[in-house]
């Protein structure tokens, strides 16, 4: 991760502003520019998201912080649920309880929105204490993966050989739907502007991220034992494998490209749904073929040295 991610800031830093020009410019592409300058030692120490995080280098690379975080503390997890289900089943509650419960108390003791709200009725320094406080804390962000690491604890140790009834398939379909559902559409209404209840809103605050990801993990069980039909069929489209070894570059380059053409627009435009529609195709491809370019040179030889250092395939499409 860190290479393509240091060479990604190091163009920002020190290029990236003599590639662009605009009335705007130097204002749009601040925090990779400035920032970039003052924070870089931060991102190369996965602790952006804990030091200095209002000027942020690559705001967005904050959740790279948080996965390698996260992967510092997976031993604590995965080493006694290896060892004995009980003790690591109990560790793992733990730490489930743990992120969900300091999740809604910070939420409820701040006044915190449940997510961090785009609108009118909320100020826009509650919506940055959310981000700061929340939003990019691991402490904040472990429900997910931790219900990543029980779906990878049960299909190792089943060796994905599960034969379930058709309405138990049936009820886990229909249970992962209802859970996403409900986590996509459930802050409507305070997007129009209602906001929820304190209370309301450090549960959800607590509980959405990990919701959304057990449905998630529903997909991912569904697909991989044998009871996705045409989904597994559709998801393993071989189409797919060349960008998903893009995704990585993409995610990183994508908000950097877009802060360069806001930056160089010298005139204002109407957001007309075809004038959105072009803009948001043409970043899409913009994006993967700079994707492309940083990956040949940045990612992927890096992927070849792990490749001989650790004698595997790093990116096997079959088994």
């Amino acid at each position: 991760m860190t290479p393509l991610m240091m060479a990604i800031i190091a163009f920002s830093a020190v290029l990236l502003r003599y590639l662009v020009g605009g009335p705007e410019c130097l204002d749009t592409i601040q925090m990779y520019d400035a920032w970039c300058k003052k924070n870089w030692w931060l991102n190369a120490l996965y602790l952006q998201n804990f030091i200095d995080t209002n000027n942020m280098c690559l705001s967005h690379s904050w959740y790279t912080a948080v996965d390698f975080q996260f992967y510092l503390v997976t031993p604590l997890i995965i080493y006694p649920l290896y060892r004995d289900l009980r003790w690591g089943a109990l560790i793992w509650l733990v730490f489930f309880v743990a992120t969900s419960v300091l999740t809604g108390i910070i939420t409820a003791t701040q006044d915190l929105p449940p997510v961090p709200l785009i609108t009118k009725a909320i100020p826009e320094t509650v919506v940055n204490n959310y981000s700061s406080m929340v939003y990019i804390k691991p402490y904040c962000r472990m429900g997910p993966y931790l219900v990543g690491m029980a779906l990878g604890y049960i299909l190792f140790r089943t060796g994905r050989k599960i034969v379930l009834k058709t309405r138990y398939s049936l009820l886990g379909w229909s249970l992962a739907i209802v859970c996403n559902t409900l986590v996509l559409y459930g802050m409507w209404p305070a997007y129009e502007g209602k906001l929820p209840s304190n209370l309301a809103s450090a549960m959800y605050s607590a509980l959405a991220r990990t919701v959304w990801a057990v449905g998630l993990a529903w997909l991912t069980f569904a697909c991989t034992v044998g009871y996705g039909g045409f989904i597994t069929t559709f998801l393993s489209w071989k189409a797919f494998i060349p960008l998903s070894r893009l995704t990585y570059s993409a995610y990183l380059v994508h908000p950097v490209a877009i802060a360069a053409l806001y930056g160089v627009q010298e005139l204002t435009v109407d957001a007309t749904y075809s004038y959105m529609m072009y803009l948001i195709f043409g970043n899409l491809v913009f994006t993967f073929i700079v994707a492309f370019i940083s990956s040949l040179f940045f990612e992927f030889p890096f992927t070849g040295l792990e490749n001989v250092i650790l004698k595997k395939d790093v990116y096997p499409i079959t088994k």
